[in-house]
């Protein structure tokens, strides 16, 4: 039925084996690209916390969130990739991914979804961000 309609992936959710066979497809796509253009892993930490942050938002948004929380949220999110941004050491981005992550997990936390899927891809994806920079790239 997929070879035949090919655009019907797109509608197709995959449940939870689904969701977590994507993001073992988004890393491998991930490391295909930092090898085949030499990207530096430190410079996909931005992109990894500007997605968090359009994610987070867009899920209060779509969810009808608490303003005061999303708020909260993407003050503290912009506050971190502004310092992602601005910091030129390897190192210091490496702690603040660590940091940012952390915080995400407070805030969920305190809604009582420390174990969502989301969550669990923060946290793995920080993980596999922090031994890529550590296996590939020099630190600084």
């Amino acid at each position: 039925m997929i070879r035949s309609h090919p655009l019907s992936i797109l509608y197709f959710h995959g449940g939870v084996k689904g969701y977590w066979l994507g993001f073992a497809i988004t890393i491998l796509y991930t490391l295909s690209k930092v090898w085949s253009q030499n990207l530096r892993v430190a410079d996909i930490y931005q992109v990894w916390i500007s997605s968090m942050i359009f994610y987070e938002v867009l899920q209060a948004i779509l969810n009808q969130g608490l303003f005061l929380w999303t708020g909260i949220q993407l003050f503290f999110g912009v506050s971190f990739l502004l310092l992602v941004v601005k910091k030129k050491q390897v190192l210091w981005k490496e702690q603040l991914l660590i940091l940012y992550t952390g915080g995400q997990a407070l805030f969920y936390s305190i809604h009582h979804n420390l174990l969502s899927a989301p969550m669990l891809t923060y946290l793995f994806m920080a993980i596999f961000l922090v031994i890529a920079l550590r296996k590939w790239e020099v630190l600084e």
